[in-house]
């Protein structure tokens, strides 16, 4: 979900992205399952605000060292902020940014 909060995180040695946003328009696995997915007060998380994204780093990664891959399209009602990374020495790009 893109409402989740990372701050002051390291990535390092994955085998591919090190941080990586996988927003799609429906839900999936145990989270589908959630009270408020079920009543319908949970938008999907496509239309989801950003969490916080604030001081991270990302380094020796086999991928990108941040990946955003929304499929469909990422439209949250406010703007997704990813302050302050770094990201050094990943064999892909350092921000990869797929939008869908």
């Amino acid at each position: 979900t893109p409402r989740n909060i990372l701050i002051g995180n390291v990535a390092a040695g994955a085998a591919d992205s090190g941080f990586w946003y996988e927003v799609e328009g429906f839900h999936r696995g145990n989270s589908a399952m959630a009270a408020e997915v079920l009543d319908g007060s949970l938008p999907f998380p496509s239309r989801q605000e950003m969490g916080i994204f604030d001081e991270n780093k990302a380094h020796s990664n086999y991928g990108a060292g941040l990946k955003t891959y929304p499929s469909g399209g990422y439209k949250p009602p406010d703007e997704a902020i990813f302050a302050n990374f770094i990201a050094v020495r990943n064999k892909g790009a350092g921000v990869f940014s797929h939008n869908g």
